[in-house]
């Protein structure tokens, strides 16, 4: 199976050598990846105004055989990412065959939770979380329908991690001011889930802290995310086929939480720990003995 972040990698890095038109083709390729992987070279040449020949030239100029192997690459890549789209979101809405939507919904999430349990997405989680372990502060960004969980996660990481920022949360106003002070040594971990309707702002952030040389993972829902030439470690979490659900990306994040957490064991607890009792003595959360009082009157 074609390996994703190698083939845009290869592009990434091979289209700058190219002349200005082959170059724009590249470009869509990058953006476009799975829609290419069903063009001919004719219709790929009319979606950017450039001609038949220049296509062509532009295949070769990346480094591959023909533009039919390039396709079939992209093809491999797009049917291994393979994520339902937005018309098959409502149609799931649509249908009236089966009263029983609460069967179905639980049915294709644990079905989409047994798709990532591969040895492919454990050693991606391992390798994530090795990167995040090793820096200096812990960047976290995710827009749109990837906010929630990357508040999630900053909010997990806030109780055991002393260096854990959240980007891009008011906005794009204050986001390169922030980017300008995320270092080599630091680490940016990026959601982008929701194919194809990615959110650019957290595409231009990878896209600018990979170049300057963070080392970035990404957690997306299909290998063909223009973001993979700029990340060190992808982790791929094919979404449900049937409805939309955060849950087998959640799993996902749970797990470099709880890796985190086994890295820096003693510091976590200890964290957690004292956190507790500030909560408590603070009137934040209820005390144990209080709520076994609750459930005995």
């Amino acid at each position: 199976m074609t390996d994703a972040r190698h083939l845009y990698k290869k592009i990434t890095e091979s289209k700058d050598a190219l002349p200005g038109s082959q170059r724009k083709v590249a470009d869509y390729i990058l953006r476009n990846g799975r829609e290419v992987a069903f063009l001919t070279a004719e219709e790929l040449a009319k979606r950017t105004g450039v001609s038949l020949a220049t296509v062509v030239r532009t295949a070769a100029g990346l480094g591959f055989e023909s533009y039919q192997v390039l396709r079939e690459l992209l093809a491999d890549v797009a049917k291994a990412s393979y994520s339902p789209t937005w018309r098959e979101l409502e149609d799931s809405w649509r249908n009236p065959d089966s009263g029983d939507y609460f069967g179905m919904v639980v049915r294709d999430t644990i079905e989409a939770l047994r798709h990532i349990l591969t040895p492919g997405v454990a050693a991606s989680v391992r390798n994530a979380v090795e990167i995040l372990d090793g820096a200096r502060v812990v960047h976290i960004m995710g827009s749109r329908s990837s906010r929630a969980p990357a508040l999630s996660l900053y909010y997990a990481f806030q109780q055991f991690l002393r260096d854990a920022r959240l980007l891009g949360t008011m906005g794009g106003d204050d986001l390169y001011e922030n980017l300008l002070r995320v270092r080599e040594k630091d680490a940016f971990i990026a959601i982008s889930n929701g194919y194809p309707h990615y959110a650019v702002q957290t595409l231009d952030a990878v896209r600018f802290v990979g170049e300057r040389g963070v080392p970035v993972v990404l957690v997306t829902d299909s290998m063909s995310n223009p973001a993979i030439p700029f990340c060190r470690e992808v982790i791929h979490v094919p979404g449900c086929e049937a409805h939309f659900s955060l849950i087998p990306l959640m799993a996902v994040l749970d797990a470099v939480v709880v890796g985190m957490g086994r890295k820096r064991s003693d510091e976590a607890v200890d964290s957690l720990r004292s956190l507790w009792k500030i909560l408590i003595e603070n009137g934040i959360t209820m005390r144990p003995d209080e709520e076994d009082k609750r459930r005995k009157s």
